[in-house]
């Protein structure tokens, strides 16, 4: 492994929530970093609220990246205080849109944003967010669409309602946004596409829901064994490209060790859906990172999609491509015939997003089976330009 610069030690520092009050002695002093390099690394894996925060415990007082000359500080300042009045602001319209769903009768939970907030880091401000994500039960999906259209949500991309059910079994999530992308809500009836893994049961995380704290009202948010299994898999979904989604766990982690059935519970949840894989991986990045679980894996096939994470984080890589998910995702199945039930899935299932173009009649909804593989490479081939 690489030897690591002093700006990606202190970062992968700022990601674990502090053994003692004082927090633990960083490996470099603020004066020796390169507060611009900092600042990058940070924004690429949405940290820069938690680096500031360790900054703030080493010494800071007024300023919130004291050490760092001032000009390099000035990025750390004006980030948290656009994120904190954003985070305020899309907890005020989360507050809206659980009212408009509850007076339709329809339950969700919130298991990411101001939620995950407040849970796991005990501050609206220490984890930033720029949509709302919530969980709903499949048949209430379209009932919700409209019920949000109510405060002026639409649909990206437009679906009519027959459309829209058409989608639920193939996919996972459709997102809504109001004037022009001012605050977009992601609901989710899965993590990820049924093709490739199991449906949580709605109606067992609503029962073991957990009322959130928030500004004039309470947010459902689902228990700390169920969120951290949707975490994970939403991690392993995107190649854990962000290190922010494993200090997510790693500020979890406390909760989940406090409640019932702590890690046996996870991983048993984990296989339940058929998730062994991701809660393995997602326990084995924690413990790199000295998150709180000392679960050592067993499992090479593990050990290598975590060396594989890693590499691609310093420096950051961002979202991984089309063709670098995929091989990571076959890298995760052990037996060839899961490998090769990942691919037809992928090459003849339609998700949401070709339904609406090209918009085909509903009597002619079975194409979309076999246009699928050149939905595909038109799509490969739209991002390429």
């Amino acid at each position: 492994m690489k030897r690591q610069a002093p700006e990606e030690r202190f970062l992968l520092e700022a990601l674990r929530p502090p053994r003692a009050p004082a927090g633990d002695p960083p490996s470099a002093s603020p004066e020796a970093l390169d507060g611009r390099l900092l600042y990058a690394l940070a924004l690429a894996h949405a940290v820069v609220p938690l680096v500031a925060r360790r900054l703030q415990a080493i010494g800071a007082r007024a300023n919130p990246a004291a050490g760092l000359a001032n000009r390099e500080a000035a990025p750390f300042s004006k980030h948290l205080q656009v994120s904190a009045l954003r985070g305020a602001y899309l907890e005020r319209r989360l507050g809206e849109v659980l009212c408009r769903l509850s007076e339709a009768g329809i339950r969700a939970l919130v298991f990411k944003g101001p939620a995950l907030a407040r849970f796991a880091y005990g501050d609206l401000a220490a984890r930033g967010f720029a949509d709302l994500d919530l969980l709903c039960h499949p048949a209430d999906v379209p009932r919700a669409v409209e019920a949000l259209a109510r405060l002026d949500y639409r649909g990206d991309p437009p679906l009519e309602r027959w459309r829209l059910e058409k989608a639920i079994p193939l996919d996972c999530q459709y997102a809504l946004e109001r004037r022009e992308g001012e605050v977009r809500v992601e609901i989710h009836w899965g993590v990820v596409r049924p093709p490739f893994g199991a449906r949580p049961d709605f109606d067992r995380l609503w029962e073991g829901r957990v009322p959130v704290a928030a500004d004039g009202f309470e947010i459902p948010s689902p228990s700390p064994r169920d969120l951290f299994v949707l975490l994970a898999v939403h991690g392993y979904k995107h190649r854990w490209s962000r290190l922010g989604w494993v200090a997510d766990l790693a500020w979890l982690a406390g909760a989940v060790e406090r409640s019932s059935g702590g890690w046996p519970a996870v991983e048993a949840a984990g296989r339940e859906l058929g998730f062994a894989v991701e809660i393995d991986l997602a326990r084995e990045l924690l413990r790199r990172a000295g998150g709180g679980s000392d679960h050592e894996t067993d499992s090479p096939r593990v050990r290598r999609l975590a060396d594989t994470v890693e590499r691609h984080h310093f420096p950051p890589a961002g979202e991984p491509g089309a063709t670098a998910r995929l091989a990571f995702h076959l890298a995760g199945r052990p037996a060839l015939i899961d490998r090769l039930k990942h691919l037809a899935a992928l090459l003849w299932t339609p998700a949401l997003d070709d339904l609406a173009a090209p918009r085909l009649p509903r009597s002619l909804f079975p194409l979309y089976y076999p246009l699928r593989p050149f939905l595909l490479l038109l799509k490969r081939r739209g991002g390429e330009r």
